[in-house]
């Protein structure tokens, strides 16, 4: 089940998952992407914001990311779990492999309450985003928002490997995007004894709403659809998930389709191969981002 699955989303999101390793500045395709993992940016547009005095400059970075089904996450995933994050790191540079340059990264401390996928060596993991949080003026327009002390259910892939932006060391990277991060639905009126025991969750790609505020610098997340600004993407996943209903979901799936720590280098390999199978890679590269799988990265500050 696993390998058809990866077969069939290969054909829709090949050139995506390559580019998640970083492989290629010069060899793969940037307006292509499947995740918040590290990738190269379908574009990047520097916009000028007035304010009274001045032009504000900021940077919105924009990535196409291919849409799952909630089974199709599963079964991507190495881990998926309910979980509150703890601590959020100082964002840090990151000097990639080959050829992929020098990225932004923030680390999210994850304390795991409840394993529906996967395994993890410890309780607390660690989940890696690109980008600095606290700058406002590069904006990540597919990045989830994870927040220190709130709870998610969250979607993820073992790192793994090498190659990219990707360092040595046990962390995660959120499998896809906004879709892949839950959170506790909220607006249950009223909240009946049963909702309780079987609450609701909900993808952020549907929570959040990417809006430039009136008479105000870069983009902004709001989950607030009456905060004032003009929404810039009105494509909402309108996916939401009951807790007991998605449990019997993931224990069919953990039955047909184990969780595997290297799904992700699998199916970027994959992708690579099929990259250079239909002539956008000659075999010489192939073999060069192949063997830059198993280089790391390393953080330079």
């Amino acid at each position: 089940m696993k390998s058809g699955l990866i077969k069939g989303i290969g054909a829709t999101a090949a050139l995506a998952l390559v580019l998640c390793a970083g492989f290629g500045a010069k060899a793969l395709f940037p307006s292509f992407s499947a995740s918040s993992q590290p990738q190269e940016p379908l574009s990047t547009v520097s916009e000028a914001v007035p304010e009274p005095e001045k032009d504000i400059e900021y940077t919105v970075i924009s990535y196409y990311s291919p849409v799952y089904s909630q089974e199709e996450l599963l079964e991507i995933s190495s881990l998926v779990a309910l979980g509150k994050v703890t601590e959020i790191s100082p964002s840090f540079r990151v000097q990639g492999v080959g050829e992929s340059g020098e990225r932004v990264f923030t680390d999210y401390t994850v304390q795991l309450e409840t394993i529906v996928r996967g395994k993890a060596s410890q309780s607390v993991i660690t989940v890696r985003m690109e980008g600095d949080p606290n700058n406002s003026y590069v904006i990540y327009e597919e990045a989830p928002l994870l927040e220190e002390g709130k709870e998610y259910l969250l979607f993820l892939q073992k790192s793994g490997m090498g190659g990219g932006c990707n360092t040595a060391g046990d962390y995660y990277y959120i499998t896809s995007g906004r879709q892949a991060v839950y959170e506790p639905e909220e607006t249950a009126m009223p909240l009946s004894d049963e909702a309780a025991v079987n609450p609701v969750f909900v993808s952020q790609k549907k929570l959040l709403h990417m809006v430039r505020p009136e008479n105000s610098v870069p983009y902004i997340a709001y989950k607030d659809t009456d905060e004032p600004g003009t929404p810039v993407n009105d494509e909402i996943n309108n996916e939401t998930l009951e807790w007991d209903t998605f449990q019997t979901m993931a224990e069919e799936a953990n039955l047909t389709c184990p969780a595997d720590d290297n799904v992700r280098r699998k199916m970027i390999e994959e992708n690579l191969r099929g990259s250079m199978q239909n002539g956008f890679l000659s075999p010489e590269e192939l073999e060069i981002a192949l063997a830059e799988m198993d280089q790391y990265a390393e953080i330079v500050d």
